[in-house]
């Protein structure tokens, strides 16, 4: 067999070193590719998981918005119902304003009367007082006219 001229091999070992160095640029580039896919691919499963956590929170922030929502309307009124009663309200608050100014003036009556009582009492009193003094002269008057009857008697 006839022997490779070497010229041609040198050609064929600078090609073989080329294809490497070519497939070795590749193969870091690729490298480099998948590096940056890792990283987008944490990064967006981190967002998930953010944005799953967010959602799970939302979800019981909803749920606890209709509850309340559903007690609230279990547990109000109609807004004509509302009025009625606001109406009523005023009506009661304009009667007890009327009712404390009737009780304002019979109270304020039934001090005059108690005043009046007073001096009724007063009067009384003095009336009795001048009407004991009166029974008094009287029965010292008695007693004298009695004590000269016995005189008269003895005599």
């Amino acid at each position: 067999m006839r022997a490779v001229p070497q010229s041609i091999l040198i050609l064929l070992l600078l090609s073989v070193c080329g294809l490497c160095a070519v497939q070795w640029y590749r193969e870091s580039t690729l490298r480099e590719f998948d590096v940056a896919q890792r990283k987008e691919l944490s990064k967006a499963t981190a967002m998930r998981d953010d944005l799953d956590s967010k959602m799970k929170g939302a979800d019981v922030e909803i749920q606890r918005l209709n509850g309340a929502l559903h007690d609230l309307r279990t547990n109000s009124i109609s807004k004509q119902e509302h009025d009625d009663v606001m109406k009523a309200n005023v009506q009661l608050h304009e009667t007890v304003v009327k009712l404390n100014a009737a009780i304002k003036e019979e109270n304020e009556a039934i001090a005059k009367q108690n005043a009046a009582i007073q001096q009724a009492n007063e009067s009384i009193k003095k009336l009795a007082d001048e009407r004991d003094s009166l029974a008094r002269r009287v029965n010292e008057i008695i007693a004298r006219y009695n004590k000269l009857l016995e005189d008269k008697k003895s005599n």
